[in-house]
């Protein structure tokens, strides 16, 4: 845990990064991430003389030299507008050593902060939220199976409503501007916002409301930087202002840009980030639950060989069973339960979510996936459903699949589930009983 030596460290690492960070106009520090970003991405040929980096570090691969991490990035973002600008001094941008001394001095940021919460022996329980923070960025959020996983679960006619009644423009159309400004700022860093997007099919009121929901200005992203920001953990795990805000307007009257410093971001929030938008109203949760389920089998019956079927729920004596089981001539090898509850920031950031009060509520969720599973078994062993299936003979597998990634190195949430599974009340049914377990 934190010491008072260790705590002047961080002080001291973190004034460090700020100081270089306070000397670097805003427009120069969005195009300069913009540009680190593009490399990362291997855009290397639209940077075009806004960053003058060594050309052996264009192949960005992990572990090669000269490898941007976007995780980081996205951090330093974060750091920039939390800290206040002062002096007239300007660094070059265009200077790769600027770029890179911003990153070594993060990373002796993060490094001299890396153990301050972390509680002796319990270094274990920290690595989940490692790969929450680094895996979707390695993975790509840009991709066409997020995508279409987000475009499946979250665009229905009831949440489309919503959504305009909310904020004047329907998902669809959201999500179309937002893939056209991402194809805009794949070359350009920023675009004008008092440019005709006609030829664009956008009309100017459309892009107004569509900025008003992923973007605002410097001062404001400043006040909500502080304010998202502030208060106890690591600077590496803390949520971060791009995912509400992927795009920052900055400018004079006459001028106005709006900067996208990371376009993959731009698309993560007129995707996956709808989840934000219609979490509010419960019977939309409740819906996306349902298409979540949905989804799973669609996928599932697409990657599947031909002899084995995808089936949903059926009716049972104790009312609905698990939400899909696969099969192969009748007989059933995998049940499966679909949980979408996503991960919060509080279980993101924490260096041992198993201690939390919200994580109560996740593991008894999880449990609830886990005694389905057991009870949809014992009704299709003991043949107390009108369906004509039976168990496989080699052995059946039970699966809880979650929205989000909550069993990263997480054994103990997986025993946990189990343990709490076992204890839930089988009186109403003596038969429902758990079948062996291996967490590994």
């Amino acid at each position: 845990m934190r010491t008072r030596s260790s705590r002047t460290r961080v002080a001291f690492h973190r004034n460090r990064l700020h100081d270089y960070l306070c000397k670097i106009e805003t427009c120069d520090f969005l195009k300069m991430v913009w540009c680190a970003d593009a490399l990362s991405a291997k855009r290397g040929d639209s940077i075009r003389g806004r960053l003058y980096y060594p050309k052996e570090f264009e192949e960005q691969e992990i572990g090669s030299k000269g490898y941007i991490e976007r995780w980081a990035v996205e951090t330093l973002v974060n750091e920039y507008f939390v800290c206040k600008a002062k002096g007239t001094k300007r660094l070059d941008t265009r200077k790769w050593a600027v770029f890179a001394t911003l990153m070594n001095r993060l990373r002796a940021y993060e490094n001299a902060d890396s153990l301050s919460d972390i509680e002796e022996g319990a270094i274990l329980h920290a690595l989940p939220r490692l790969l929450w923070r680094q895996m979707p960025w390695q993975n790509g959020i840009c991709n066409a199976q997020s995508l279409y996983r987000s475009w499946y679960i979250y665009n229905f006619d009831e949440a489309s409503e919503y959504f305009l009644r909310l904020h004047g423009i329907s998902i669809p159309r959201f999500a179309e501007i937002g893939f056209i400004i991402y194809a805009l700022t794949h070359e350009n860093p920023a675009v004008d916002v008092s440019l005709s997007l006609g030829e664009l099919n956008i009309t100017k009121l459309e892009f107004e409301r569509f900025i008003s929901i992923v973007a605002d200005n410097v001062p404001n992203i400043r006040r909500y930087a502080a304010t998202l920001r502030m208060g106890p953990g690591q600077s590496a795990y803390k949520a971060s202002i791009l995912r509400k805000y992927p795009i920052i307007v900055h400018g004079a009257k006459k001028k106005v840009l709006a900067y996208a410093p990371m376009p993959d971001l731009v698309m993560q929030r007129v995707s996956d980030g709808l989840f934000f938008d219609v979490v509010g109203n419960g019977e939309l949760r409740r819906l996306c639950s349902h298409r979540f389920e949905e989804y799973v089998r669609v996928i599932l019956s697409h990657y599947c060989p031909e002899n084995m079927t995808v089936s949903p729920e059926f009716v049972t004596s104790y009312g609905s069973s698990s939400d899909f089981y696969l099969s192969c001539d009748g007989r059933v090898s995998i049940i499966g339960e679909c949980k979408a509850r996503r991960l919060n920031m509080s279980v993101r950031q924490s260096p041992n979510p198993s201690v939390l009060d919200d994580m109560q509520s996740v593991y008894e969720e999880l449990a609830k996936g886990v005694k389905q599973i057991w009870r949809t078994h014992s009704v299709i062993r003991t043949r107390k459903t009108d369906t004509n299936i039976s168990l496989s003979e080699s052995g059946v597998l039970g699966i809880v699949v979650t929205l989000d990634p909550w069993f990263i190195l997480d054994r103990a949430t997986v025993e946990k589930a189990f343990s709490i599974a076992s204890k839930l009340d089988t009186r109403k049914n003596p038969m429902i009983l758990a079948w062996p377990f291996r967490s590994s």
